[in-house]
């Protein structure tokens, strides 16, 4: 974790599979990275082909059935095509292109 522009960003690489790369979110404590997820609040930084700084609000507008913040884990994707960048969460996608810091 570390603070940008006096945020909250927690640091992923991410793991790389088939699909893309992929995001896990977990964690029951107020502080960790499924309970900021939940509340909007913060970033993700991915250190992959540059970096990426992604609102945690963003990645809500994917990750949008309130019934999955039910579950212990929510895993996403990152994914990387020549000129841009997707977030993917099951048939939902964003283009995240945006927030690439090259």
């Amino acid at each position: 974790m570390a603070l940008v522009d006096g945020e909250r960003s927690f640091i992923r690489p991410g793991s790389d599979k088939q699909k893309a790369w992929q995001i896990t979110f977990r964690g029951n404590h107020p502080e960790s990275f499924f309970q900021s997820l939940m509340r909007g609040e913060g970033n993700l930084l991915v250190n992959r082909n540059g970096v990426l700084l992604i609102p945690l609000s963003e990645i809500q507008r994917v990750v949008d059935d309130p019934a999955v913040y039910e579950q212990n884990t929510i895993d996403v994707y990152i994914c990387f095509y020549e000129d841009k960048v997707y977030l993917k969460y099951k048939q939902n996608r964003i283009d995240v292109t945006q927030y690439k810091i090259t």
